[in-house]
């Protein structure tokens, strides 16, 4: 089962490759697959490709995430640096501890685990809307971060929790 779980992040993150790849902006600054050139990237180009610019975007949204936690006082400055470079040495694991460490107490529960979603070694993303946390019996559920309409809701997320330490101070 943890193998299964592995290759379909590895297709979703393949399939957001392609979409960021294929995709053009909009008036209204959406992101729309262009199906030519979709077409011409899957024939050009190997999935390793594809996959790499997926972990690229995620990895940038990621220094952005840990750069507007610093600005609202959510991280100091030493944890910020701390979560850069585990950032960049692929250190998930010890991520989640510096989440649950550090930011758990400024930010609290629901905050953290959305976070922790995020600095996952495969993002996941709160699977209802920044509007309704939580389903029926209140739990937060997440699902991976398989597509350009994924990546926006995670990108919503990660914009109500940027300034969240002003809220709670």
């Amino acid at each position: 089962q943890g193998l299964r779980l592995v290759l379909a992040h590895t297709k979703g993150y393949c399939n957001l490759g392609l979409e960021l790849l294929a995709s053009e902006a909009t008036r209204e600054t959406t992101l729309k697959l262009d199906f030519e050139k979709a077409g011409r990237v899957v024939t050009t180009e190997h999935p390793s490709v594809l996959f790499k610019a997926s972990v690229a975007i995620m990895d940038e949204l990621r220094r952005w995430m840990i750069d507007s936690l610093e600005r609202s006082g959510a991280m100091d400055a030493e944890t910020a640096q701390q979560a850069r470079r585990l950032v960049f040495a692929r250190k998930f694991g010890l991520i989640m501890n510096l989440l649950d460490f550090k930011v758990l107490p400024v930010a609290g529960f629901e905050a953290t685990e959305i976070l922790k979603g995020m600095f996952n070694r495969f993002p996941l993303c709160p699977a209802t809307t920044p509007d309704r946390a939580g389903d029926a019996d209140g739990r937060m559920t997440f699902k991976p971060v398989y597509d350009l309409r994924t990546l926006m809701e995670l990108v919503g997320w990660m914009r109500q929790l940027r300034d969240l330490a002003p809220a709670i101070h």
